[in-house]
């Protein structure tokens, strides 16, 4: 399921040519998200801290 988030962000935000380039941006969004099921972000589970 991340990697189809990811790819349908990138594809409607970033031309082909930049996909690289903003792949950085889009996985610190994806990241940052407050997920429901745990209430926390991705990086908050992963590394403990906010």
């Amino acid at each position: 399921a991340t990697n189809k988030i990811l790819i349908r962000v990138l594809e409607r935000t970033v031309e082909t040519a930049r996909l690289a380039r903003e792949m950085h941006n889009a996985l610190w969004a994806y990241r940052t998200t407050i997920r429901t099921p745990t209430n926390a972000t991705p990086a908050e589970l992963v590394y403990g801290t906010e």
